[in-house]
């Protein structure tokens, strides 16, 4: 089962023990051997997407970067993503999904707005209906831009798996999202998944541009209004049997404790 430490991680560098995509997932028992042992990723591929985080880590002691910016656009972003990936799995694993299967969806999770910390603070901070066309466009093309993202800093050494993942998940169940209008079984496993524990986070937690957020209650009926149409009502399913309120609120602890982490020497 996915979750277990198997395998060595002797060949990896030592000096990625202590870099924030390591720490990251080994809070779900998972580290760069297993991604070699399931051909997830090759073991440079892991390196790049380390260096990728410690690059943004690096950034966020730059004297030029506005609070608001650090605030918003690392440390809320990575939360949500660590988030998304921490509910993504318990769905996945009740799903019956095979450990592959099961670890490309956790590391799309982790992976999925890897793109927005490329964007504007303008364009994080506004609500969506307040978007100029232009900024709607850069929107609807946020999903191939994260995959295209990913593609090109593991050098396309990722399983294809992730890639599809990420960009899909904003295509609805029933034919209506982005970027392909794709419907029911046309769209990754993974990406309905993620398409409905993104909402989900999204509903539930704070935002720049949103005076409230909605209970897990609220949240969860929410997501059983738009099942069918932008949902996959059996995933739905999944994910309130799999993660009732005392456990979402254990995993949400879980993923508020881990943004960057902020010191004078990186």
């Amino acid at each position: 089962m996915l979750g277990a430490r198997v395998g060595s991680s002797k060949n990896i560098s030592m000096s990625l023990i202590k870099n924030i995509f390591t720490e990251l997932l080994a809070s779900f028992n998972l580290k760069a051997a297993d991604f070699i042992t399931h051909d997830i990723m090759s073991r440079a591929a892991f390196e790049e997407i380390n260096e990728f985080f410690y690059r943004i880590e690096t950034q966020m002691i730059n004297p030029s970067f506005a609070p608001k910016r650090k605030q918003w656009a690392y440390d809320l972003t990575l939360k949500h993503c660590r988030r998304v990936a921490l509910y993504s799995l318990p769905v996945a694993q009740a799903g019956r999904f095979s450990d592959k299967e099961a670890a490309e969806i956790t590391v799309a999770g982790l992976l999925h707005d890897i793109d927005k910390f490329y964007w504007p603070v303008k364009l994080l901070d506004t609500p969506p209906l307040e978007l100029s066309k232009e900024e709607h466009t850069r929107i609807m093309e946020h999903t191939v831009a994260g995959a295209a993202c990913v593609e090109m800093i593991t050098k396309k050494n990722i399983a294809p798996g992730i890639l599809a993942i990420i960009k899909q998940h904003h295509e609805n169940f029933g034919g209506t999202g982005y970027p392909g209008r794709l419907a029911g079984a046309a769209i990754s496993p993974g990406a309905r998944i993620i398409r409905i524990v993104n909402s989900y986070d999204t509903m539930t937690s704070p935002r720049p541009y949103k005076t409230g957020i909605n209970t897990h209650a609220e949240a969860i009926n929410s997501l059983k209004r738009r099942c069918n149409s932008t949902y996959d009502p059996d995933f739905v399913g999944l994910f309130e049997q799999s993660l009732p309120e005392e456990k979402i609120k254990s995993l949400k602890e879980v993923g508020d404790s881990s943004g960057f982490r902020r010191r004078d020497v990186i």
